[in-house]
């Protein structure tokens, strides 16, 4: 728990659970860590209390740099022998596991759970060679509330040189093909922009709707080597299609799978390597997808121009 990178040691998942997101510095993950492992503490068995606390050191008592030294403390106070004490903390370690994915079940199980929709699918085609690049979008919501009027979506664009954020979604290559009308934007940083779309008519409980919207590439910015999904509500479906044309097939292509969303753009290691075929594609599918992990596709930046366009990466 002391350790100065832990934050580079919590995955996806972990973080997932405890609520640790993206931009979290190191004291607010420890805290949330601690916190976490606190309360699936509480369910083990009297016997493994103590040795579990020291292991993990969340006792100020109990902290220290080596395991062995941690354990060493409680051995005394336990009766017991290194070997119980170990053989302890497996089954602790175990039960911690198993605790921690009946907690999350729920959430699994009940995709409109953690807010007031849910992606059923969303498929997106990322066209690489054309002479200005776009990528067009289509999502099938589930409202999770009656009367849904509205669903706030977000983007990473790279705006173009000199844009204050105070000009239309248009300007930033953002069109709605069908099934709504934008009715806000906010930038929510310098690159991320909030959107809010209205949609033709309120949707009941369970009742379900389609719209598609369209990003066109910025020719005057380079292409970010990557496209992927991060969703802030469950997403059952995800279907990707990334196009660079057989002439331009960078070196590299990798899958991403429940990424951090700051690690997409990071060193390739941890990740699959996958093929584009004869035409110079890549698909890929991804189902339940967490919400705040990343999702898709990331290529080496050997990619060469067409027309001179470049762009921006949403996600």
């Amino acid at each position: 728990m002391q350790d100065a990178d832990i934050g580079e040691r919590v995955g996806p998942h972990l973080a997932q659970l405890c609520g640790i997101g993206p931009g979290d510095r190191t004291v607010r993950v420890r805290g949330l860590l601690v916190d976490y492992l606190r309360n699936l503490i509480k369910d083990l068995p009297d016997e493994f209390l103590l040795v579990t606390v020291a292991a993990f050191g969340l006792n100020d008592t109990l902290r220290g740099p080596y395991l062995d030294a941690r354990l060493a403390k409680v051995k005394d106070q336990i009766d017991r022998e290194k070997r119980t004490v170990l053989r302890w903390l497996d089954k602790a370690c175990l039960l911690l596991a198993q605790g921690a994915v009946e907690r999350a079940e729920p959430e699994r199980t009940a995709p409109g759970a953690t807010g007031p929709w849910h992606t059923a699918e969303l498929q997106a085609s990322v066209v690489l060679d054309l002479p200005v690049p776009e990528v067009i979008e289509t999502r099938r919501i589930v409202a999770d509330q009656d009367d849904l009027e509205a669903v706030e979506l977000s983007m990473t664009l790279e705006p173009p040189p000199g844009w204050t954020g105070e000009g239309s979604p248009r300007e930033l290559g953002l069109d709605v093909l069908y099934g709504g009308l934008l009715a806000k934007r906010v930038m929510k940083s310098t690159r991320r922009v909030g959107f809010v779309l209205r949609l033709p008519h309120p949707l009941g409980r369970n009742k379900e709707h389609e719209y598609a919207v369209r990003v066109r590439f910025s020719p005057n910015q380079p292409i970010a080597p990557y496209y992927v999904c991060t969703p802030s509500y469950p997403c059952r479906l995800f279907r990707l299609r990334v196009r660079f044309g057989p002439e331009r097939v960078p070196g590299s292509i990798w899958r991403l799978h429940e990424a951090l969303a700051t690690e997409v753009g990071d060193s390739p290691e941890n990740r699959k390597q996958v093929f584009a075929d004869p035409c110079g594609e890549v698909y890929s599918e991804f189902s339940d997808l967490v919400p705040r992990s990343s999702y898709g596709i990331a290529w080496s930046q050997d990619l060469s121009p067409v027309g001179g366009a470049g762009g921006r990466s949403p996600s």
